[in-house]
């Protein structure tokens, strides 16, 4: 009979001892989720993060499905339009962030293929045009300090004409031809015999660089194709320059990151027209800094005249997995945007990005015996002893297989204005 009260007893003391352990687990979850300082809100449009109020800077937007990036996109150039900021939007053939871009603004300049008014040229100096195109050279397109005295021959040879000189006419340039040009204009009395020994000395001081300007502009024909102004439509031509100095709102495909000549050159063109103190919110989207090392500069000079919104299926990856380059970027960022990935390299960065906070974690130690009847016990019995022992651990508030198992609507928003870490299920 006292043998089966101490089983009873004994049994009720180990009930009791699980349910401490139980609601002693659960207390220590809760304070652990706590401890992350995870923000969560209920299901939220990803456009109602962004504020006008918010002060301006970096954007970055990264991973997760083409359609909630381009609506974060919107949310910040919302909030930029807000504040007068002149946007310019660079991508690589998202369609759909065109026709988004299209259906909620007015008096967009949209320049894509088949829709010839792009021109980079137009309104410029001979200085400026030999400037933007030597600035804007890439590795395999590049062009000798000579050759600026060959493109002002070319340049003044074009305005002889009474034409305003535009990327058509360098194109399709008969360069063999260019010292007969000059004599044809000066007997028929277009130049005087002053100018026309000018461009020829210009000509005959950039005749060795002639190929690498042949070069460049034969690149650019097949990069640009469909895309920059025709004599037929000269009188609607439009620069990015042109478009920031009017406060206005331009979206150029460049149509892949194969087209390093192209992007160089558009980025060339819009930070031409930050000298006078303008500002620009600049959208580059699907674009990869490998494919540009002016776009690299672009990102890291950010946070001055331009901000930067930086949208990609994995934007440290875009960034060349540069981890200056994209400490750069997120350093000047007010928000970060992060939907899932499949990158372990890219969830490992973000894991360390979103922080760490210090873990209790529970050990377990379990210990058997038997209490033998003695003057001290009164009935024999078992001893069972469960004791609990927390620690401390630093680990990740956003463990890296969290990020890549992430649901397509769940997204993490970094908010470096009011130091919150958000989640929510965008609807």
């Amino acid at each position: 009979m006292a043998e089966n009260e101490s089983f009873i007893w004994g049994l009720i003391r180990n009930i009791q001892e699980k349910r401490n352990k139980k609601r002693m687990l659960q207390n220590i979850s809760v304070q652990n989720e706590n401890n992350k300082n995870i923000v969560r809100y209920q299901p939220s449009a990803i456009e109602a993060f962004f504020s006008p109020t918010d002060p301006l800077g970096n954007i970055i937007v990264s991973g997760g499905l083409c359609v909630l990036r381009n609506r974060a996109i919107i949310g910040a150039l919302d909030s930029a339009l807000h504040n007068g900021i002149s946007v310019v939007v660079l991508h690589a053939g998202n369609q759909m962030l065109e026709n988004m871009l299209q259906q909620r603004y007015k008096n967009i300049h949209v320049f894509t293929r088949n829709n010839t008014f792009y021109e980079p040229l137009i309104g410029l100096s001979n200085a400026e045009i030999c400037r933007l195109v030597q600035s804007s050279v890439t590795k395999q397109c590049g062009i000798q300090s000579g050759g600026q005295y060959y493109i002002e021959g070319m340049t003044e040879l074009i305005r002889s004409k009474n034409i305003p000189p535009y990327c058509e006419m360098f194109i399709t340039c008969p360069h063999l031809e260019l010292f007969d040009k000059v004599d044809d204009a000066e007997v028929k009395g277009y130049i005087s015999s002053t100018l026309a020994q000018r461009i020829k000395t210009s000509l005959v001081q950039g005749q060795a660089q002639r190929s690498d300007v042949e070069n460049y502009f034969n690149m650019l024909r097949h990069q640009a194709q469909g895309l920059l102004v025709t004599k037929a439509n000269l009188k609607k031509a439009q620069s990015l320059r042109s478009i920031i100095n009017h406060n206005g709102f331009a979206v150029l495909d460049v149509g892949s990151n194969t087209n390093d000549l192209l992007i160089n050159l558009a980025l060339c063109d819009l930070t031409s027209a930050l000298n006078n103190g303008r500002k620009l919110m600049l959208v580059v989207d699907g674009l990869v800094c490998s494919a540009s090392e002016k776009l690299e500069q672009v990102i890291k000079n950010s946070g001055a005249g331009v901000y930067a919104v930086v949208s990609s299926d994995d934007v440290y990856a875009a960034l060349n997995a540069d981890d200056n380059l994209f400490a750069s970027a997120l350093g000047k960022a007010t928000k970060s945007i992060i939907y899932r990935h499949t990158s372990g390299l890219t969830c490992n960065k973000w894991a360390e990005v979103l922080g760490y906070y210090e873990k209790q974690e529970v050990s377990n130690t379990y210990t058997n015996g038997r209490n033998y009847q003695s003057m001290f016990s009164i009935v024999p019995g078992q001893m069972n002893t469960d004791s609990i022992n927390v620690n401390l651990k630093r680990d990740y508030i956003v463990r890296p297989e969290e990020i890549s198992r992430m649901a397509k609507d769940e997204v993490y928003i970094m908010d470096a204005v009011n130091s919150e870490l958000a989640f929510t299920h965008v609807v």
